[in-house]
């Protein structure tokens, strides 16, 4: 008998020997991730974004080892760069709105400040001592605010104890990866050999691509604790007044 197996990589998760990234996927919707990497670290008290983590990461799960430094603190951090995001952190802050001839106006700029933002617009906006309501214009920031992240990070508060490279390993759980197996078997004419071959499909909505990772494949689902849920009480049952005849 001839085995053949044909491995299908999808949603940017590819397969390699590399022992930086290593991923095991299970088939009920959930991944275990051992992402490993060399921190520069300085010495005594520090912040650290640990950048590209899964979006769907399971908070609860995360685990950071090193030899050199240890977390204090750890928070799963999603408020990415975005329209919205940024003029929230602007609000009472002075920008710029500049009118584009292009777009109907005469083409000019006011300074002033963001009052009130809804959604992804400014809705209300001082200038020269004036309130505007919904005033036109592109909006133009004097830089990116302090703390603001382009990827889903994992926020660790570290202490070192020594200044430096280090070796560091993150592990968590994450969900929105699933594998699933088909096979072909192919006999010959004579029913003497059989050619089995096995395709598998990796599907990836992680939002994260976790690009030359080691790649192992488990079957089954995993045993995990269920959530504690508090016993409901149970209704008394009614008392029945005796009577006598």
């Amino acid at each position: 008998m001839k085995t053949a197996l044909s491995l299908l990589a999808l949603s940017g998760i590819a397969l390699a020997t590399e022992p930086a990234m290593e991923l095991t996927i299970y088939n009920d919707n959930l991944a275990l991730v051992k992402d490993r990497r060399v921190l520069d670290l300085s010495k005594g008290r520090q912040n650290l974004p640990w950048e590209g983590v899964a979006q769907t990461l399971i908070p609860s799960s995360a685990s950071f080892s090193s030899l050199s430094a240890k977390a204090l603190e750890q928070n799963y951090r999603y408020d990415l760069v975005s329209r919205g995001v940024l003029l929230q952190k602007y609000l009472g802050k002075e920008v710029a709105l500049v009118q584009d001839p292009y777009q109907g106006f005469a083409g000019s700029q006011m300074t002033g400040k963001i009052l009130s933002v809804e959604g992804e617009r400014i809705t209300s906006f001082e200038s020269g001592g004036k309130i505007h309501l919904d005033p036109p214009g592109r909006v133009m920031l004097p830089s990116l605010p302090e703390g603001l992240l382009v990827k889903p990070s994992l926020v660790l508060d570290l202490w070192s104890s020594a200044s430096g490279n280090a070796d560091a390993q993150l592990r968590y759980l994450c969900t929105g990866l699933s594998w699933s197996a088909d096979y072909i078997a192919v006999i010959d004419s004579a029913d003497a050999r059989l050619d089995l071959d096995g395709l598998v499909t990796l599907n990836n909505y992680s939002g994260t691509a976790f690009r030359d990772a080691k790649l192992k494949l488990v079957a089954g689902a995993v045993n995990r604790i269920p959530e504690h849920q508090p016993r409901a009480a149970m209704p008394s049952e009614p008392m029945m007044a005796k009577s006598s005849m």
